[in-house]
């Protein structure tokens, strides 16, 4: 049993109030945001926040160029914070989820891509299961984690990079193959016809366009190219981008080569005007597709609910395109506390 007597005398003076207005100084990085919000004067919010410093005997919130800048220890108290608020809405919506019953809209950044193929078995779900969810598309730039951080992305679909820290949770929703891709009347389309194998070397002729998302620094967060999928560093990239489809009509106008997945490829195949390279000495190269979301909605049954709804989505259209393997279960932090689980994705929720 849980000793209350154990709480500093000042933290067990603690209200539900006290901890709202914190998740929403978090948000906000403003104390006018927060206390409008919470329909508060701004005096009150400030001896909110003045009691909340010191029953967690820390500032929490600095003054910076923007706005308030949370200190250290305010960062790791946020998802610690979330956390007890998610279960108080756990508690008081009762025990059964009801999905027909939600009603919210939830903010996903998402490459165009995965717009294109994995949505529309995912909004007729929503339609059918859902009527009452909104969904808000974003577009995945060198934000994306500080907005997943903050609270103002539910999740993000995007292409499997590395994360930037063990606050946040991903899992592979589908994988396939890449192959190379020019416009109908390239040279190395003719080389093909002619029946003469396309090697690695010679695609040192032609530029290529990579498809990459950089962070605000300037660090690559992750790419799709020649080097990555070819096995081989590739010195003609003129444009880099961070969307599939404008890629794809620029290719379909000059001799640039872009690299896919093949998914994307029989899309683009069957709707623009560009085709397939066996590039013959090349290595295969695997595309992983993943949903990524941060701490802060881990445990928030609507997320859950979303978040199985978006794999159940990808796991049909990736057997419609005949692709390799949809991965159907967590990848949980390596630091969970817990032993390591592998939940089907039906039952996130």
């Amino acid at each position: 049993m849980f000793d209350h007597a154990q709480l500093p005398e000042e933290f067990s003076r603690l209200q539900l109030r006290d901890l709202i207005l914190f998740d929403q100084l978090f948000q906000t990085r403003s104390l006018t945001e927060a206390a409008t919000s919470l329909n508060l004067t701004l005096p009150s919010a400030g001896r909110l926040l003045n009691k909340l410093r010191i029953a967690l005997d820390d500032q929490l919130f600095t003054r910076g160029g923007t706005g308030l800048v949370p200190t250290d220890k305010a960062v790791i108290l946020s998802n610690k914070i979330t956390r007890l608020l998610s279960v108080y809405h756990e508690i008081s919506e009762g025990d059964v989820f009801l999905p027909e019953k939600l009603n919210k809209t939830f903010n996903i950044a998402i490459a165009d891509n995965a717009l294109a193929e994995l949505f529309p078995n995912i909004l007729n779900d929503l339609a059918q299961h859902s009527p009452n969810i909104n969904l808000s598309i974003k577009v995945i730039d060198n934000t994306l984690y500080s907005r997943l951080r903050s609270g103002e992305l539910d999740c993000a679909i995007l292409p499997n990079f590395d994360l930037p820290d063990p606050t946040f949770h991903k899992m592979i929703i589908g994988s396939g193959h890449c192959s190379l891709y020019v416009r109908k009347s390239h040279p190395l389309a003719q080389k093909v016809k002619d029946g003469h194998p396309v090697l690695v070397e010679d695609l040192d002729q032609f530029p290529q366009i990579r498809i990459a998302v950089r962070s605000i620094k300037g660090r690559m967060l992750g790419s799709i190219d020649q080097g990555l999928f070819m096995g081989k560093g590739h010195r003609k990239t003129v444009i880099e981008l961070p969307y599939f489809f404008s890629s794809i009509q620029l290719v379909e106008k000059t001799d640039f080569t872009i690299v896919l997945p093949n998914f994307i490829g029989n899309f683009a195949i069957t709707h623009q005007q560009i085709v397939r390279i066996p590039v013959a000495d090349a290595p295969e190269r695997i595309y992983q597709q993943t949903l990524v979301w941060h701490d802060r909605v881990h445990l928030d049954p609507g997320n859950q609910y979303l978040r199985s709804t978006i794999v159940n989505g990808a796991r049909l259209a990736f057997k419609s395109n005949g692709l390799d393997k949809i991965d159907t279960h967590f990848l949980w932090r390596a630091d969970h506390e817990e032993a390591l689980e592998e939940i089907d994705c039906v039952h996130l929720y």
